[in-house]
């Protein structure tokens, strides 16, 4: 590639901190990925390795494109770089939580809670959680609770207007709640690294001795306790670069502060600023309208200029600026416009094949989509054009969703027969009345009660998908543009369960039902964020439509900017009770970014408008039942005075003649896997679809965590055994009291698994103590680039020598719940191929250890292993780049061990065999 000045001038920055201001589509991960090739290049020879590279990211997807195209640099430019996998790339959450389990034993064992699920646990212990002590009301007002709780521990405080203040209690009682049930948030991942990092001279040294380079993308978005993180890393002797851009600075009323990127170089020594002021992605009038927005109205910024390079071209009524008279007409146009545009050549780089545009070419872009999108959504469905709401919103108001709530509603006696029939018939998804009639009597039997059957015979998660499987759901039954929509939105409703399961899976069992059905009905529409980053990676070939916010960091060829109302994009603040109702505003430093303004949302629609590559088009129409929405938004007329955008549409239309087949550019978009995920593709490729791809989870399991608490608990033993403190027979019951952690065993199981867990770690000391000076790596990270967009990483739980000299392998499997055996080696065969690509050289031996039985399989690496193995490997990437995830169980048997073969035909099919 050719970088242009600028470019080049950042990537070869690598002696002192630098500034890289990056405008919309400037190309910053290449530049980022290439600067850290440099890096590798010309310091590597002085001892720099991969692992004293650590680049922070804002979503894990952003992350496995960096990792992905700095591997795919190195290897054009490097050839093999030993140890790359060692490179930490990722959310600086994720990062902290690893500086964590790897440095501070205790964390081993702590489950990391997201948004919904710490909601939910404040709601479900509303005492302990202190969410009483400061007079707010469980469900109503813990969303309030959570946002305060943030502040308090993010931002920068003025420590005496808080003296005595009963939110001090609250947070205390909240940390201890947290702690009590081994839980970690986001900000307490947070906090407890920044308390080691300030407390901790152990701790100190060794991330003083590991980190040397850092890179922050992302960095107009950093909150005041993320940049105390950076702050203190670069004290500890990190060469510091810091990627972003004020323009694109969107998340202040979440408390992140623009002050960092604007006074970056008065806070930091030494640094050289540079400027990627080219857009790469947009035509020029797309990049000129953007950047006329935000020059001309936002005067507290970073002076730069975005210029086009001309990516695209642009005729004429490719940028509209619409009036309609209400938005049932503006939803009407949007479908007719998304209908003319399907088909029409495109393409996505000048040097690129053309290709027909396909409905995911187009997103349509919504300040809130929750408060919008309605006559949208209907005029889609209306005109049957597939789409997806990103995210949960609209999630519940789907009818394969629906449908779904009414089940749990059927349970608990708050819907009907009759309302059960209607809403699965009514939702169109190929299931006969026949299978629907299973379905029902099998939930019927299931609400008999039986106090005593085990808790776990209630699982939401089970009785979700084992109903599916009666009513005989299959993916084929359903009609093929929306098939993967409906299993995209029932693998979405899937996780729902798992969060709240993960909080009530311990409840009574009719009180568990009762209460999803409740969080059903009332809450969970509005417990999920709008800007909720749902964990399913296969992109429906479909109409995207989200906030703006979600889409920060994406492009599409074809963007609709709707519902550009004032006081709703620019958005009016919202009443009610807010944070200041809860805490003095004066307490905060800086607190007025977390009410907004007219500039941090004009940031917003800029982040709108630079999603384009080429068809822009942004509307309004009067909202006449709601006098606030009656006029069009600022940000609108702005952008009619420019002289390229059209007010009414051209009549010019693009002649049928020239229509292509239509192609979706992504399928797939990037994503990070752990071995143990892409397991579930070697064992059966549908599987692996159903869980990942679409995010159908599996069931809780009561024993969940026991093998993890062995492993942690081995992890201990060997890496103090790399310090030379090696661990006696009689400090078990310290190591059980530190890892064992069983958060949905009833009590008689974990006594009897914590006896369990005493005998295999007394027996594997009593085997293994003469051996453990042998130890060479302890949860080593290898890593494999399965294809351009997706990364396989893992750990390996020992790499040791043996007698002979040799370097062995070895996995650690319990027996409660293991995998089969020959998926075990399986596993190890990939673990070869990584341990090849991180080390250079190749193991001698693999072996699998069984703690609950004791013995060990051991298995010879040659050549024709790591041959055999990388093959498959490429024909999974293959496979993975064409979506050609077939029903191929390598053992068909095994269908009847697959938690989610109710909704595959073939595990439907072994199912009725038995």
């Amino acid at each position: 590639m050719k970088y242009t000045k600028s470019q080049q001038e950042a990537l070869e920055t690598i002696d002192q901190n630098l500034q890289i201001i990056a405008c919309a589509g400037s190309g910053k991960t290449e530049i980022v990925s290439a600067r850290i090739v440099e890096i590798l290049d010309h310091i590597g020879p002085k001892g720099i390795c991969p692992r004293n590279i650590v680049a922070f990211t804002f979503t894990e997807k952003a992350a496995a494109e960096l990792k992905a195209r700095i591997a795919q640099l190195c290897r054009n430019r490097l050839g093999q770089v030993i140890g790359l996998a060692e490179m930490y790339v990722g959310t600086i959450h994720g990062f902290c939580l690893e500086l964590l389990q790897t440095y501070l034993y205790k964390f081993m064992k702590y489950t990391v809670l997201n948004e919904v699920q710490t909601r939910l646990l404040v709601d479900r212990l509303s005492a302990q959680s202190g969410l009483k002590d400061i007079g707010l009301t469980r469900y109503k007002e813990s969303g309030l609770y959570l946002d305060v709780l943030e502040v308090i521990r993010e931002a920068k405080l003025d420590a005496a207007r808080l003296e005595g203040h009963p939110v001090r209690t609250a947070v205390e009682k909240y940390e201890k709640l947290l702690d009590d049930r081994s839980y970690l948030d986001f900000t307490k991942i947070m906090t407890e690294t920044a308390a080691a990092l300030v407390e901790d001279e152990g701790f100190r040294k060794k991330i003083s001795e590991r980190i040397k380079y850092l890179v922050v993308d992302e960095y107009q978005d950093v909150n005041p306790l993320q940049e105390f993180l950076i702050w203190k890393l670069h004290e500890l002797g990190a060469n510091l670069c810091v990627v972003g851009d004020d323009d694109q600075a969107i998340y202040e009323w979440r408390g992140t502060d623009v002050q960092n990127i604007l006074g970056f170089q008065n806070r930091y020594l030494n640094v050289k600023v540079v400027k990627l002021e080219e857009n790469f992605r947009s035509s020029k009038n797309v990049v000129e309208a953007a950047a006329r927005s935000i020059e001309r109205n936002n005067p507290n910024r970073l002076q730069k200029r975005m210029i086009s390079s001309f990516a695209q071209s642009f005729d004429r009524g490719d940028i509209l600026c619409l009036t309609f008279k209400d938005p049932k007409e503006e939803a009407a146009w949007i479908v007719r416009k998304i209908r003319s545009l399907v088909g029409v050549p495109f393409r996505d780089k000048p040097d690129e094949v053309e290709r027909g545009l396909s409905w995911s070419d187009c997103a349509i872009l919504l300040r809130s989509v929750r408060r919008s999108a309605g006559p949208i959504l209907e005029a889609l469905r209306s005109a049957g054009i597939p789409y997806v709401v990103r995210g949960m919103n609209d999630l519940f108001e789907t009818p394969e969703v629906q449908a779904a709530r009414v089940t749990f509603l059927f349970m608990t006696d708050h819907a009907s027969e009759d309302d059960l029939r209607r809403s699965w018939m009514g939702a169109d998804l190929g299931i006969s009345e026949e299978g629907l009639t299973k379905g029902i009597s099998y939930l019927r039997e299931e609400k008999k009660w039986d106090r005593g059957k085990k808790f776990s015979l209630y699982n939401l998660q089970r009785l979700f998908l084992d109903f599916l499987e009666k009513i005989g759901l299959q993916e084929d039954l359903v009609l093929a543009g929306r098939r993967e929509i409906v299993y995209y939105n029932l693998g979405k409703f899937s996780q729902v369960i798992s969060d709240f399961e993960q909080i009530h899976f311990h409840s009574d069992p009719k009180y568990k039902y009762e209460t999803f059905a409740g969080f059903l009905t009332y809450q969970a529409p509005y417990y999920y964020p709008e800007g909720w980053e749902d964990v399913a990676h296969l992109v429906p070939d479909a109409v995207q439509v989200m906030t703006v916010h979600q889409a920060k960091g994406m492009e599409w060829p074809v963007v609709f900017v709707p519902c550009l109302q004032n006081n709703r994009f620019p958005s009016k603040k919202q009443g009610g009770k807010s944070i200041w109702h809860v805490i003095p505003k004066e307490a905060v430093v800086g607190a007025d970014r977390y009410d907004g303004s007219v500039e941090s949302e004009r940031r917003l629609f800029y982040v709108a408008l630079t999603r384009s590559k080429k068809y822009l088009y942004c509307s309004w129409a009067p909202d006449a039942e709601n006098r606030f929405y009656t006029k069009p938004s600022p940000f609108f007329n702005e952008l009619t005075r420019l002289d390229f955008v059209l007010t009414r549409e051209s009549r010019r239309e693009v002649q049928l003649a020239a229509r292509l087949p239509q192609e979706p550019s992504v399928r797939i978009s990037h994503m990070f896997l752990n071995f143990s995920e892409i397991k579930y593709y070697f064992i059966c490729p549908y599987q692996f679809k159903l869980r990942f791809l679409y995010g159908f989870n599996p069931p809780i399991h009561e024993a969940l965590g026991y093998g993890k608490s062995l492993h942690n608990a081995l992890a201990e033993i060997h890496k103090r055994a790399l310090d030379a403190d090696f661990v006696a027979v009689d400090k078990v019951p310290e190591l059980l009291d530190t890892h064992l952690h069983l958060p949905f065993a009833y009590p008689d199981l974990k006594q009897k698994l914590r006896e369990s867990a005493s005998c295999a770690l007394c027996r594997y000391l009593d085997e293994n103590s003469t051996k453990l000076n042998k130890v060479q790596h302890v949860e080593q990270v290898v890593e494999i680039h399965i294809t351009d967009n997706v990364v396989v990483n893992g750990r390996i739980d020992l790499i040791k020598r043996i007698d002979t000299g040799e370097v062995a392998i070895v996995d650690f499997k319990s027996t409660d719940r293991a995998q089969a055996e020959d998926v075990s080696r399986e596993q190890l065969h990939v673990y070869a191929v990584g341990y090849r690509q991180l080390t250079g050289n190749d193991a001698n031996l693999i072996e699998i250890h069984n703690l609950d039985k004791g013995g060990t399989i051991r298995e010879e690496v040659d050549e024709a292993l790591i041959t055999e193995t990388s093959g498959e490997i490429l024909q999974a990437a293959k496979n993975l780049r064409e979506n050609k995830l077939h029903r191929q169980p390598k053992n068909p048997a095994g269908c009847l061990q697959c938690d989610v073969r109710g909704i595959c035909p073939a595990g439907q099919k072994q199912s009725k065999k038995v």
